[in-house]
């Protein structure tokens, strides 16, 4: 497994030291006694450094997190994570202060998946799996406005302007959005970047719910392997790693009714969306600077999908 690039500093700013901790002591009954740390985390990958809205609070006897949050986080936590046991950290409780929601989470330890091994990707596959079969459902019950699929799509919508100078990849992303009103939905994380699944020994624990909801199923397994390669500077997958990942998950789908193929195909349509994604506003404004392998890097990759969907279609 990989060192983490995410490191947690101490918050130096006063005010937001006394806002934590205001937070757990009314969440937690904690006292500033109690408290040996307040930390931020922080990504320091040059190609993703920054802070997050994210800090670890040290006890005597327990680290927390202690998370800016939204009220789809805190509705799918208590509405859903929550009542199966699933890989998710342990949830203490939220509040709402200086119109801010906070929640306070169980402080998860372990490396993250930039590094995706076979025996992890096996694991999480599982993992993955047993959320989507709790809540695999027919998409047709979600398509409603206002509804977590309505602004799913609305977004769609408006990322697929962004290709309209781009034939190519727009004929490819017109048979990904087809599909989205006619997938099986299911709870999905929404942001399962490697960086969001942590692992210590056989213990491995989704976290970062604050954007997930009830979305088409081929979005968390897509969104995870998409992005990697064996020589990616920052998310390294082997082939053969991904492939394990994939078929364990597609066996691990209880109420999946189409064959693997069909799956993979699925897979490859979410996974356009996730090149695109990364270069949306490079398609729209129609800049590509040769200097940047980023944005290079993922036009080739989104082009070389979009032939092979077009010709498949």
């Amino acid at each position: 497994m990989n060192k983490m690039s995410v490191v947690t500093l101490n918050v130096e700013i006063e005010a937001l030291k006394k806002d934590i901790l205001h937070v757990i002591t009314c969440i937690l009954g904690f006292q500033d006694k109690d408290i040996e740390a307040v930390e931020v985390f922080k990504e320091t990958h040059p190609d993703e450094e920054r802070l997050y809205d994210v800090f670890k609070v040290t006890t005597h006897d327990q680290d927390f997190v202690v998370k800016k949050s939204n009220h789809n986080e805190i509705e799918i936590y208590e509405k859903y994570l929550l009542k199966s046991g699933f890989s998710v950290p342990d949830y203490y409780g939220h509040m709402v202060y200086k119109d801010q929601i906070w929640m306070v989470q169980a402080f998860v330890s372990g490396t993250d998946l930039k590094h995706f091994d076979k025996k992890h990707s096996q694991l999480c596959a599982g993992h993955l799996a047993e959320i989507s079969n709790s809540y695999w459902k027919d998409a047709s019950e979600f398509v409603e406005k206002g509804s977590r699929m309505d602004q799913y799509l609305v977004r769609l919508e408006k990322r697929r302007k962004a290709l309209v100078d781009h034939p190519v990849l727009l004929k490819a992303y017109d048979v990904f959005l087809k599909t989205q009103v006619e997938l099986p939905v299911t709870l999905i994380h929404a942001d399962l970047l490697p960086t969001n699944v942590l692992c210590e020994g056989d213990d491995l624990t989704f976290i970062d719910w604050g954007f997930s909801g009830f979305l088409p199923y081929s979005l968390d397994p897509a969104r995870l392997v998409a992005h990697g390669s064996a020589d990616d500077p920052v998310y390294k997958i082997e082939d053969d790693t991904r492939k394990t990942f994939l078929r364990t998950y597609y066996e691990g789908l209880k109420a999946i009714n189409f064959p693997y193929e069909e799956f993979l195909w699925h897979i490859k349509l979410a996974t356009l969306n996730e090149y695109i994604e990364f270069i949306e506003r490079n398609l729209q404004s129609n800049n590509f600077d040769p200097a940047c392998s980023f944005s290079t890097r993922y036009y080739q990759q989104a082009m070389t999908l979009a032939h092979e969907i077009n010709g498949h279609d």
